[in-house]
């Protein structure tokens, strides 16, 4: 729902389902700050719709300052109450976002430790929910390298890699084909 993110949800839902898809992932400023009535009647909505609720997507500052860092771990811990609201247990997760996100190249060590202990982090808060690692440009996990990299610093089961196949990672995807770039992650 990202793509109308000015459009309430509830308006959206209807037309997501009439162009014939089966699910919606949810932009967070859809849902953020939403009353349990609010997310119940959502829930239904979709179900009422035939849609799936796929996936959550709160945008998370896990390499900044520490106050960015302290908001990106109280919104997943209120997404993770949404969720269970919804009846969704993947939330689509990012280690920074936006045009001041930090990259793994230029990512300090510092910053490196501070993104990987905040995955670990909300990764430990709910082993029931999914956390899906969006491969993105402006992120630790920008090219294959560095997504295996957090990927096995954070070690979490509940942490899976979403391919996003328009950053830098679909050029090693293109270099070595899916298979080898599968069996690398």
């Amino acid at each position: 729902s990202l793509a109308f993110r000015n459009e309430p949800i509830e308006s959206l839902i209807p037309k997501i389902a009439q162009i014939g898809f089966d699910a919606v992932e949810v932009f967070g400023d859809h849902i953020d700050g939403r009353s349990d009535a609010e997310l119940a009647s959502i829930r239904k909505l979709a179900a009422d719709h035939e849609l799936r609720i796929l996936a959550m997507s709160p945008y998370l500052a896990l390499t900044r300052d520490q106050a960015e860092y302290a908001e990106s771990v109280d919104r997943v811990k209120r997404f993770l109450h949404y969720g269970q609201v919804l009846g969704c247990h993947n939330i689509r997760t990012f280690t920074d976002v936006g045009p001041r996100g930090i990259n793994s190249r230029s990512a300090t060590p510092a910053q490196w430790e501070q993104g990987i202990g905040g995955l670990k982090e909300i990764t430990a808060m709910d082993r029931n929910f999914q956390f899906l690692l969006e491969t993105h440009p402006s992120t630790l996990a920008d090219t294959p390298e560095s997504t295996r990299r957090v990927l096995k610093e954070v070690a979490a089961t509940n942490l899976k890699v979403l391919y996003q196949p328009s950053t830098p990672v679909s050029a090693a995807v293109k270099m070595y084909g899916n298979s080898r770039f599968e069996n690398a992650l």
